[in-house]
């Protein structure tokens, strides 16, 4: 039986075609979303860093001569991580630039705060986890007041007036556009920005540094910072 070495070199090409063609069109997504995507990897560094690191916390201590026991918090942050991740997801996926640009630095802010502030790591995550939250429900809420189709009609046979209901949408849209443009695209980011940096200002001197020794550690500490 001969083969045919053409068949085979045809299927070799065809195969080599939809290889490429897959691969761009994973490329092609991956360039599209990378804000998104980047977003899940910095929840991901997240909720295995310092959510894991608040879990670990002991919840009771043992009391004397054996009685009671230690119990370790719930998984409730990582949980919390993986909702908050789930709706930016979603409302990353169904907005614009930058608001996705402006999820990631906002995803990435928090892992760097969560990880160079141990002592306040628990409430830096709590607070900044439902920024984030508030964020993407305020993006949605974008989307769904000046992108969705609404029923003008209902509206215009509620007021009673014709036309009543596309006249009075159009009005709303036109008073809160700038405001809630402005609001999403700026003023929250920056805000919850600013609110981590303070953060981060006022307890300077407890910072973690990577490249700091022990001695550089403990001087900080000694001095509080201030050097003479």
């Amino acid at each position: 039986m001969e083969l045919d070495w053409n068949l085979i070199l045809q299927g070799l090409e065809d195969f080599g075609v939809l290889l490429l063609n897959g691969l761009l069109a994973v490329l092609y997504v991956c360039w599209e979303h990378g804000p998104t995507l980047l977003s899940l990897v910095a929840a991901a560094l997240v909720a295995v860093g310092p959510d894991r690191s608040v879990q670990r916390v002991v919840g009771h201590r043992p009391r004397r001569r054996e009685r009671g026991a230690v119990t370790r918090a719930t998984p409730v942050a990582m949980v919390a991580t993986a909702i908050v991740a789930v709706v930016w997801t979603i409302a990353s996926l169904l907005s614009r630039s930058p608001i996705p640009l402006w999820g990631l630095a906002m995803w990435v802010a928090l892992l760097a705060g969560a990880w160079a502030l141990p002592q306040e790591r628990e409430n830096v995550l709590w607070t900044h986890k439902g920024l984030i939250l508030g964020y993407a429900a305020l993006a949605m809420g974008l989307r769904l007041i000046f992108q969705s189709s609404v029923n003008a009609a209902g509206w215009s046979e509620l007021m009673g007036v014709e036309q009543g209901g596309a006249a009075l949408l159009a009005m709303v849209r036109q008073a809160l556009a700038p405001w809630v443009v402005i609001t999403v695209w700026a003023v929250y980011p920056v805000a919850y920005l600013t609110v981590l940096g303070q953060r981060l200002f006022i307890n300077r001197t407890r910072l973690i540094s990577p490249m700091a020794s022990a001695r550089d550690t403990f001087e900080a500490l000694r001095t509080r910072g201030e050097s003479f």
